[in-house]
């Protein structure tokens, strides 16, 4: 079998991963003013860890810096673009990414993660 590119090209040395994901995270219900809220992290051999603390306010920066300090998740391997409160988290090495604890204030504050 061959598979290679448009018009006979060659195949690509590399393929790309089949296992990225793509997950949005945003904050939703009364405005959140405070506090702070982790999300969990499930690599493909089924390791769960929680993040640390994610503030409403937090930089795309802070966000990757936070996933990336997971002992299951290596830096290089995160994406976060958007902006504090709506950021999109790629991960290249694939697993799941779910809410942990949510202690935002006021209470009407809600965090969604959605896989895309």
């Amino acid at each position: 079998y061959y598979f290679g590119g448009p018009a006979g090209e060659p195949a690509a040395d590399v393929a790309p991963s089949q296992d990225e994901v793509t997950y949005n995270v945003t904050l939703g219900g009364t405005a959140a003013t405070g506090g702070d809220f982790t999300v969990v992290y499930t690599d493909l051999e089924g390791v769960s860890a929680p993040t640390t603390g994610i503030a409403p306010d937090a930089t795309t920066a802070a966000v990757k810096t936070i996933l990336g300090n997971l002992p299951n998740l290596d830096v290089a391997d995160v994406d976060v673009s958007g902006a504090p409160g709506a950021w999109v988290v790629k991960i290249a090495s694939g697993g799941t990414l779910a809410l942990g604890v949510n202690s935002l204030t006021p209470a009407g504050a809600t965090v969604n993660v959605t896989k895309v």
